[in-house]
């Protein structure tokens, strides 16, 4: 199995969340980050 098919979901898109989903997207993972404040997207 590649990394691009395995999804990983991040909870949370404070700095350890982002930190951690653009390291693993870096990587060629699949990430979905989640995030509770819409504010946060932009």
């Amino acid at each position: 199995m590649t990394h691009s098919s395995i999804p990983i979901g991040v909870i949370g898109a404070g700095s350890w969340g982002t930190t951690l989903a653009n390291l693993l997207a870096s990587k060629g993972y699949r990430v979905t980050l989640w995030v509770y404040e819409e504010q946060l997207l932009n």
